[in-house]
């Protein structure tokens, strides 16, 4: 595998990566297109959030590990294949929502394992949930908002109800997942770390 660092944007698109290990460091912006194909790489990024942006690539059997927090990005317009994810994603979008030009392609997150990252509200679109591996508790991954605000509105937990409102009302069209970091859910409902893993225990719309 050879070792490259980028440190111009456009060394990014219009060719194929294969077998390289890709840097991008704290002082870089990085993006991954367009018309960029990375095959079995090993991509390493400590960019901020800002500094990112994935447009029309594809990524196949690759290893991403994000070695700082990234918050609020949207990866719709990139395509993962068979790659595996490490680092702390917040709030971050796979897949392309409903009406968004990217949505031509469905599946744009297929066969990959998240096992390894921490997801914290990160959102799945049109993608086969099947196909994913989510990381285990405390990280929980709620696939039906419909079936978690029902049982939710009715547990007594002191700010579940409030909660349950919210979550129903944060469901968007074409939305398949979302994966939740216990610790701060269980503040929102008013409940322990405990105590929300024993309501999701068992219940069909929840990976924990």
């Amino acid at each position: 595998m050879s070792k490259s660092q980028y440190l111009q944007n456009y060394r990014l698109r219009d060719r194929d990566f294969i077998d390289e290990q890709i840097c991008v460091d704290l002082s870089q912006a990085a993006c991954f297109g367009p018309n960029a194909k990375f095959y079995g790489c090993q991509i390493s990024i400590s960019s901020k959030s800002t500094q990112l942006n994935f447009c029309e690539s594809l990524l196949q059997d690759c290893l991403i590990h994000f070695t700082r927090k990234i918050s609020k990005l949207n990866f719709e317009d990139a395509r993962f294949i068979n790659c595996r994810f490490r680092g702390i994603l917040d709030d971050c979008d796979f897949g392309a929502r409903d009406g968004s030009a990217a949505n031509e392609i469905k599946n744009r997150v297929l066969n990959c394992d998240f096992s390894e990252a921490d997801l914290r509200g990160c959102r799945f679109f049109n993608t086969d949930i099947k196909t994913l591996k989510f990381p285990a508790w405390p990280t929980f991954t709620i696939l039906d908002y419909h079936a978690a605000s029902a049982d939710l509105s009715r547990a007594r937990f002191p700010g579940a109800p409030d909660y349950a409102g919210k979550i129903l009302r944060l469901w968007l069209p074409g939305e398949k997942a979302v994966c939740l970091y216990a610790k701060d859910e269980a503040m929102r409902i008013g409940c322990t770390v405990d105590e929300l893993k024993a309501f999701f225990l068992g219940k069909p719309y929840v990976i924990t």
